[in-house]
C-alpha cells in the first residue's frame, strides 16, 4: 500500500517546523495528503487547581476565570499551529483540500482534536499511513518524548522522526538497521514503499544477534525478489561506545537521508538505564528515522 495520508501532530518544540517540512517532502513523492493535527497535550490547569490543596479555598468565579484563560490560550495555540502548518504547505505548493478525493499532486488540511492528551492523539493517528513527529532532543518537560512514545506504542502506525533541522530530502538513500529480530523485520517491512523509490539502499548490521533469525544477506535476497538491490554494511560497536552511535556513524558514511529501525526492543525505562539504541538515536540523529515497534 502506498503512503497516501500522513499525519503531522504539531507538538511545540524546536523540531516542529522540521516535522511539517519532512512530512511534505515525503508526501511529495507519493502525491500524498498531509494533515496537521493540533491537540491540547498539557493537563487541564483549572481541573488540576481544583484537585490541589491550593484550590480548596478558590471561589467558583476564580475557577471559571482559570478555565476561560486556558480556553483562550488553547485557541491561540491552535491558531499559531495552523499558521505554521500552512506557511510550510504554501512553500511546498500544496493545495488545501479538506475532504477526499484530492486533485493530483500534493495536498494539505488541518484538524484540531478535542482535549484528551497524547493517548487520544495517538488513537486518532490510526487512520493514517504514516505519522511524522519532531525529534525530542530538547525536551525539558518530556512532552515531546512521551507523545512520541504514545504514538509509537499505541497508534499501530509507522512513525517517522524528523531531525531538528529540516532535511533536504527524505528517502533517496535508505539505510535499514537489521539484527534478525521480529522488530527489525517489522521495520524493514514498513520501509518497502520507501526503498522502492530510493536511489540506493543499504542494510547495516552489528553481527547476527538472533541466531534463529535471518541474516542481513537473507534480507538482501528478500529485497532482490522485489527488484531492490541492497548494499551490506557491518559495524563493530565494540570499537565504539554505543551501538546507536555506530548506526548513526554508518548512516553518515553512507550519506543516508532515511534510517529505518525497530524501536524500543526493551522498555523505555530499561533503555534509559542502559543508554539504549532507541534513546541514543532519538537524541542524536541528524536525519529522518523511520521507526516501528
Amino acid at each position: 500500500m502506498t503512503v497516501k495520508t500522513i499525519a503531522v501532530p504539531l507538538i511545540p518544540g524546536p523540531a516542529e517546523r522540521s516535522a511539517i517540512t519532512t512530512g511534505f517532502l515525503l508526501a511529495r513523492g507519493f502525491d500524498g495528503h498531509v494533515v496537521g493535527l493540533h491537540a491540547p497535550l498539557r493537563q487541564d490547569r483549572a481541573h488540576e487547581m481544583m484537585m490541589s490543596r491550593a484550590g480548596i479555598g478558590l471561589s467558583g468565579d476564580r475557577l471559571r476565570q482559570l478555565q476561560a484563560e486556558q480556553e483562550h490560550e488553547a485557541d491561540r495555540a491552535a491558531e499559531t499551529a495552523r499558521d505554521d502548518f500552512f506557511t510550510v504547505a504554501r512553500s511546498m505548493q500544496a493545495q488545501t483540500v479538506d475532504h477526499p478525493p484530492a486533485p493530483a499532486g500534493l495536498s494539505a488540511s488541518f484538524k484540531v482534536l478535542p482535549s484528551g492528551g497524547a493517548d487520544a492523539l495517538a488513537a486518532y493517528c490510526r487512520v493514517f499511513d504514516l505519522v511524522v513527529v519532531g525529534q525530542p532532543r530538547t525536551d525539558p518537560d518530556h512532552l515531546q518524548r512521551n507523545t512520541l512514545r504514545s504514538i509509537l506504542f499505541t497508534s499501530g502506525r509507522p512513525l517517522l522522526v524528523a531531525p531538528e533541522e529540516p532535511p533536504g530530502s527524505v528517502g533517496e538513500a535508505v539505510l535499514i538497521a537489521w539484527d534478525g529480530s521480529p522488530l527489525s523485520a517489522r521495520a524493514a517491512a514498513i520501509s518497502r514503499q520507501h526503498v522502492r523509490r530510493a536511489h540506493k539502499v543499504g542494510i547495516v548490521t552489528a553481527g547476527h544477534e538472533h541466531p534463529e533469525g535471518p541474516s542481513a544477506g537473507d534480507l538482501a535476497e528478500y529485497l532482490a525478489w522485489h527488484g531492490i538491490e541492497a548494499d551490506l554494511i557491518e559495524v563493530d560497536p565494540q570499537r565504539r561506545r554505543l551501538l546507536g552511535e555506530a548506526l548513526l556513524e554508518a548512516a553518515a558514511e553512507y550519506r543516508a537521508d532515511l534510517l529505518v529501525m525497530g524501536a524500543y526492543a526493551h522498555s523505555p525505562f530499561r533503555e534509559s538505564l542502559t543508554h539504549g539504541v532507541t534513546n541514543h538515536v532519538l537524541s542524536h540523529a541528524d536525519l529522518p528515522v523511520l521507526m516501528a515497534h
